[in-house]
This record gives C-alpha cells, structure tokens and sequence, in this order.
C-alpha cells in the first residue's frame, strides 16, 4: 500500500501529510526503528484516524477532502499568517509523533466496550446491585503529551488561533 500525501492542493484520496520515509526518519531520531516500509504506512493511517477525531479551528476547505487539512480561517497566533492551502509543520509532526506513539503500543482510537457491569454496593442491612457503564476515558493509557502539545495550537479551544486581541 502506497500513501497518498495530503500537500495542501486537495489531493484526491489522501490519508497522510507525512511519507513514510518522513515517519521513518523521525521514529529512527528518537532512537526508535520501523523497519518495515508497510508498518510505517500502517502507522500513518493509524496516527491520521486520531487527528480526525479532534475538533480543530477553520474549517474543512472541501467537503471532499480525506484530511482534516487545509483549513480556511485559521490564522498563525504569531505570525498573523493564514493556513489556508497549507498543511502546518506542528501537525506534520504530530502525526509523526502519533504514530510513534502508536508503533510503541498506545492504541490511539480505543473503543471502550458498551457493555455494562455488574456492581454490588451494601450498607448494613441495605444492599443495592446496579449496573455501571464502563468509563470511555482512556483510564491507564499513557498520555500523548508530546503529540497533544504539537496540536495545541490548532485546536477549536485554543484561544490564542480563534481570537486576536489588538490594543488601540
């Protein structure tokens, strides 16, 4: 399987910003090895199904579009630059990240089972059974710190890339 590389221009069926030369380099710079060319584009794709499950500033150019970049409307914080047509640096290297984190074992997309359990709670002569839905939360998994940082700036809570304060 080949990536299709999301470059800004809307490439039809893109599911990466990043080669899987590019995820290899940055894993093999960490100290950690993805040999294996298809485990590489395995973990892109792993990486790019977590971005989508975030809420980022803008809005998607095109309806069409198999990647959560470009954006219109969103703006550098530093630079007053827009990001429109362009794939930010930070979010290539969160995916980067992404699937590092995914190669080294953290399942990115977990789906918590639905399933309810049995709980038993007595109190003297009172005693209730009920059922408690599993938490959703990622209880035990190790935090994307590195990744979440990277992301950040692009998220829809960020402040800083939804508002620009200027003093008169």
């Amino acid at each position: 399987m080949a990536l299709v590389i999301e470059d800004g221009t809307l490439v039809a069926n893109a599911y990466s910003f990043v080669t899987r030369a590019e995820i290899i380099a940055y894993a093999a710079s960490r100290g950690v090895t993805i040999a294996d060319t298809a485990d590489a584009d395995i973990l892109a794709v792993k990486a790019m199904d977590y971005l989508w499950t975030l809420c980022f500033a803008g809005d998607l150019v095109s309806e069409e579009q198999g990647t959560p970049f470009p954006r219109s409307g969103l703006v550098d914080g530093d630079t007053a630059e827009g990001y429109e047509y362009t794939i930010p640096a930070g979010i290539k290297r969160a995916q980067m990240q992404l699937a590092l984190d995914s190669h080294n074992g953290i399942d990115l997309t977990p789906s918590a089972n639905p399933d309810a359990a049995l709980k038993r709670s007595k109190i003297g002569p009172i005693e209730e059974e009920f059922f408690e839905a599993e938490s959703l939360t990622l209880t035990g998994a190790a935090p994307l710190t590195v990744a979440n940082a990277l992301l950040a700036p692009f998220l829809c809570d960020s402040g800083s890339m939804l508002i620009r304060t200027v003093r008169v």
